[in-house]
């Protein structure tokens, strides 16, 4: 393990660690911000290219310019570039983190930044206001999205449009942090909330981690 792999471990457990706080992972946001896509991209980081790479498959170059797309845990904002270079051009950033957000708006990737946390609960921004949701890297260990927050990602996309997620496969099994994750998932397949246009598994999702690649149509009738 070289030196710039032992430090992004060290930074992911100070973020993300077992039974990190809210509190203390947003702090150790603040002090990763400035260096937060070098340490990643410099371990092989894929996550937002994999989500750029699936909203690409559903959403037509013609069409990309005039999609709004709300990036769920935009943080430094690599999903909101990788986007742009593929005509996505009407993106909002939500993020808990200030710091991290900043670095984006360096950068102008995102036309809104709203600095809140994603639950299950209705943040305050209307019911069918966004064509699609991107969530890069927002569920792992503690203290980020919790899975109740894709109840709250249907109820902000338009019915026809799509949201695109990703998730490291160790958190998923069973006695991992989010093993209740697709059981979820597929009870709003089952209720008729949204329906799966394809699960995908993405290799080196980064460093040696693997992760599964979700893409759901939000249903025309709710």
């Amino acid at each position: 393990m070289d030196e710039s792999e032992t430090q992004l471990r060290a930074q992911v457990k100070a973020v993300a660690g077992d039974n990190v706080s809210v509190e203390k992972s947003q702090k150790s946001y603040i002090q990763w911000a400035d260096t937060y896509d070098k340490d990643v991209l410099t371990n092989g980081y894929s996550s937002h290219i994999a989500v750029c790479k699936k909203l690409c498959d559903v959403v037509p170059p013609q069409k990309r310019s005039s999609t709004r797309v709300l990036d769920v845990g935009a943080g430094t904002g690599l999903v909101a570039r990788q986007l742009r270079e593929n005509g996505f051009t009407n993106i909002d950033g939500l993020d808990p983190s200030q710091a991290m957000l900043d670095q984006a708006k360096n950068d102008k990737l995102y036309q809104q930044y709203i600095v809140d946390y994603i639950t299950g609960s209705a943040l305050d921004i209307s019911a069918n206001s966004y064509d699609a949701i991107t969530g890069s890297g927002i569920f792992v260990e503690s203290a980020h999205v919790p899975n109740e927050a894709i109840i709250e990602m249907i109820r902000l996309v338009k019915p026809g449009g799509v949201i695109v997620l990703i998730s490291r496969c160790n958190v998923l099994v069973t006695g991992g942090s989010h093993e209740k994750l697709e059981p979820l998932m597929n009870k709003l397949v089952n209720e008729k909330k949204w329906e799966l246009v394809s699960r995908e598994t993405w290799e080196k999702y980064y460093m040696t981690s693997d992760a599964i690649v979700w893409c759901f149509r939000v249903s025309d009738v709710m």
